[in-house]
């Protein structure tokens, strides 16, 4: 079924691939505190952090790498470079 759908699906025109270390992942899971994030581990963070990092590779689109370690995305607006950036891109 799969395969005979993927040919109608367009794909990204752009992944923005935010990339953040466990420990900050789960400084954020904790201040959120959200009760369904507390069950992902360290371990369970390092093996979704390591796939989301190789798929961003596979893309036939554009990639925008951001440093999620660095940014604060609650302070995010118009002006920020970022979105220039994911604009310039599109």
């Amino acid at each position: 079924m799969a395969e005979k759908l993927a040919p109608l699906v367009k794909g990204p025109d752009l992944i923005v691939h935010v990339d953040a270390s466990v420990l900050s992942m789960h400084r954020r899971i904790a201040v959120r505190g959200r009760e369904f994030e507390r069950a992902l581990t360290p371990e369970l963070l390092r093996t979704i952090r390591l796939a989301y990092r190789e798929l961003a590779v596979k893309f036939r689109c554009p990639v925008i790498a951001v440093d999620g370690d660095l940014r604060d995305f609650r302070r995010v607006g118009k002006a920020d470079p970022l979105v220039a950036e994911i604009r310039a891109a599109l």
